[in-house]
């Protein structure tokens, strides 16, 4: 027994070891929330853009996403709204042609992922289109900021192939599941993104929002189609030698999900896709570091060793800390300041090294983006509170999708379509979600939950 505990002690300094490699960047980055993110001068030329939408099955959402994504304070010459209707059995693309959006139909049995929409809807955009000169790829359930090209254009104007924008939330206050889910996505863009960005280093593109020059789609085409083809197609570019970049005034919202059912059916399919990235690409980003002394290598393999952090947490923790609490139990009676000892350790280490700084962060980032947040702050103090345990939730989530051969999709239904003049009036009040939601969608009208092998539209964050 004493053998026993000698090795599973130095397994467990092993393990923490890797948790704190792969947790100091986030403090780090935390520490650094003052520095200013990189801003790209205004453009010398206004480029000719094309706003992409795969969709599939979005019948629901996609006429006021298309009408919300037509109205870009953009030369209506130089860009256009294409919807990838992929695979679709219900009538997505007539709403989407009635919308105004210029609607390619796409059926494919065998490849069937956003990724290969994407790979084949924007090759055949630049056959039609060839003066097209950068994508910007959205979901089918979100909103971009009516400047949102303008800023990209800025930064694809000033070199920047590669970019991500600002997520922020549509329907944040719309239920505590949806509230910390966009908690998560503001803390990422507010507390890692931007230092990133002042630091120089690259970005990891998850996300809709995604900005690519067309000369990378002729050149590779979107070589990404796995489940989480958003980080797939960033290593794929890190590795070509690309830089990616992040442009915080490009502000696109998201629809978060509703209940935490949808956000772990979500999780499950990230974590399946990331394992896969992880092991794919992981040791070549380790590799390129040393050749090249590129920081970004690093830090974007420190990402991706969140599958390894997720596994540590959710087996390795609950099994070795589990062992030394029934030992006490059992040695209850002779010796009783065993337990006591271990569940005072305990409930300091949950408390002081995992809840707490969860609470704060969260505070924190709605203390800083008080002024971007489509509700009022007083009303994110609860789910700000019960955030670690979305953090919880989503570790595990994450853990078994790395176990999952091939996770089910699970269709998110959407309950909100949103009036884009009414939500960016900077003079219209924010009053419980008035009058920001036009209208709530019937659950019923997108209930479908079966796996058709298709990769929904809003399957795309790390």
């Amino acid at each position: 027994m004493v053998i026993f505990k000698q090795v599973i002690d130095i397994l467990n300094y092993i393990f923490m070891a890797i948790l704190g490699v792969g947790f100091l960047p986030q403090i780090i980055y935390v520490l650094l929330f003052f520095l200013k993110p990189k801003r790209f001068p205004k453009a010398q030329k206004l480029h000719k853009a094309a706003i992409v939408i795969p969709a599939h099955d979005e019948s629901a959402v996609i006429t006021s996403t298309v009408a919300a994504m037509s109205k870009q304070n953009y030369p209506a010459d130089l860009f256009r709204v294409y919807v990838i209707a992929d695979n679709c059995t219900d009538n997505t693309a007539e709403l989407a042609r009635q919308a105004g959006a210029c609607v390619l139909e796409r059926f494919d049995d065998e490849k069937r992922s956003r990724g290969w929409a994407l790979d084949w809807g924007t090759q055949r955009i630049l056959d039609e289109d060839p003066e097209i000169e950068f994508f910007v790829a959205f979901d089918a359930d979100n909103l971009a900021h009516p400047d949102y090209l303008t800023y990209m254009n800025d930064a694809f104007d000033a070199g920047a192939e590669l970019a991500a924008g600002y997520s922020n939330s549509k329907n944040i206050d719309y239920n505590v599941s949806s509230a910390i889910s966009g908690l998560y996505y503001l803390r990422d863009s507010r507390l890692c993104r931007q230092p990133r960005s002042a630091m120089g280093l690259d970005q990891n593109l998850s996300g809709p929002g995604m900005m690519f020059g067309a000369s990378i789609i002729r050149e590779s085409g979107f070589d990404a189609h796995s489940i989480s083809e958003d980080a797939e197609f960033t290593c794929n570019r890190l590795l070509a030698g690309k830089r990616t970049h992040y442009v915080d005034q490009a502000e696109y919202y998201e629809e978060q999900p509703t209940t935490m059912k949808d956000v772990f059916n979500r999780n499950i399919r990230f974590g399946h896709g990331l394992n896969r990235i992880f092991f794919n690409h992981g040791m070549r980003m380790v590799g390129k570091f040393f050749t090249t002394g590129r920081l970004s290598y690093i830090d974007i393999f420190l990402q991706l060793m969140f599958i390894p952090i997720a596994m540590i947490c959710c087996v390795w923790i609950p099994l070795y800390y589990g062992f030394y609490l029934v030992e006490a139990c059992v040695r209850f009676a002779t010796d009783p300041n065993l337990l006591y000892g271990w569940l005072k350790t305990a409930g300091l280490a949950i408390g002081c090294i995992f809840y707490l700084p969860f609470v704060l962060q969260a505070l924190f980032v709605v203390l800083l983006e008080r002024k971007k947040l489509k509700c009022k702050p007083a009303k994110l103090i609860f789910p700000c509170l019960v955030f670690p345990f979305y953090m919880i939730a989503y570790m595990i989530s994450i853990a078994i999708g790395t176990f999952t051969l091939k996770p089910k999709w699970k269709h998110i239904n959407h309950h909100v379509n949103v009036d884009a003049d009414a939500f960016f009036d900077t003079n219209a009040p924010i009053v419980d979600n008035e009058p920001l939601i036009a209208a709530d969608v019937d659950p019923q009208a997108d209930a479908s939950s079966e796996d058709d092998g298709q990769s929904p539209s809003d399957e795309s964050q790390t």
